[in-house]
């Protein structure tokens, strides 16, 4: 079981039933914490109320910012946490605004292990953030509330899985298994090139970025050798696009490495 966090934005002064929806994804998580930060806190003694949907079906959760107050805290979601499938469209929206500005909406989420019978894996959000230290995590947010930029991740891992994909069929030594993996090997790649991404959306962050760099070139310059066919990854246990020429000892290219 790993654990992400995602965010939407509610700016600018809100209205009631104003609202905002998460990225969906190709996975199942499951809700468990959620924290709302705002630049201007509710000036109405009921405070600012907020409802979550899924695919547009009303939740049994009501999220509330009490008068007074910028940040909420944790609020536990109900004991077995509130589950969004693959695919399926998480939304917020304001009930009742209270006189609040600028409201960043955040979700913990529980992601399940991947099922261990192919050797190839979906990444999720966790992967990235998995890499990221506490420090780093903790000056990122607060970069986040300042800039009120919303949750680059979900495009982050789709480019970062597109660009390892498109890097394995291009070296001809592989097979690519089902759409959105990766071999497990790689998971470290996708990570270091992710992070140096994720640092760079927020200019005050330039200096984490930077301290990133190194281990992002080592993983592009690894994805230049996966290019040129120097690198065999470990076939995918369900095939679903056949590259021509994948087959090992093919290419009369020395293999550095296998993954």
């Amino acid at each position: 079981m790993s654990r992400e966090t995602t965010w939407v934005l509610l700016p600018g002064a809100l209205i009631t039933n104003q609202s905002a929806a998460f990225a969906t994804t190709s996975y199942s998580r499951t809700v468990t914490l959620v924290t709302i930060n705002a630049d201007t806190a509710p000036s109405d003694n009921l405070g600012a109320s907020f409802q979550v949907t899924v695919d547009g079906v009303l939740q049994a959760q009501v999220f509330k910012l009490l008068v007074s107050t910028i940040t909420s805290g944790a609020l536990t979601v109900a004991s077995a946490g509130l589950v969004v499938p693959a695919g399926k469209v998480l939304s917020v929206a304001c009930t009742y605004p209270g006189g609040v500005q600028d409201v960043s909406f955040w979700i913990e989420s529980a992601i399940p292990a991947s099922a261990a019978d192919d050797t190839w894996s979906l990444p999720t959000s966790a992967n990235i953030q998995g890499s990221i230290s506490d420090p780093e995590w903790t000056a990122f947010h607060s970069a986040v509330l300042q800039t009120l930029i919303g949750d680059p991740i979900p495009g982050i891992l789709t480019d970062t899985v597109n660009e390892i994909r498109d890097a394995i069929r291009t070296g001809r030594r592989n097979n690519l298994g089902p759409v959105g993996t990766i071999p497990g090997g790689m998971m470290h790649t996708l990570a270091h090139i992710g992070k140096w991404h994720l640092f760079e959306t927020v200019e005050s962050m330039s200096g984490f970025a930077d301290k990133a760099k190194t281990a992002k070139k080592d993983a592009e310059d690894y994805l230049d050798k996966v290019r040129k066919g120097e690198v065999v990854c470990v076939e995918p246990t369900t095939i679903s696009e056949t590259i021509t020429g994948a087959s090992y000892g093919y290419y009369d290219t020395p293999i550095s490495s296998v993954l």
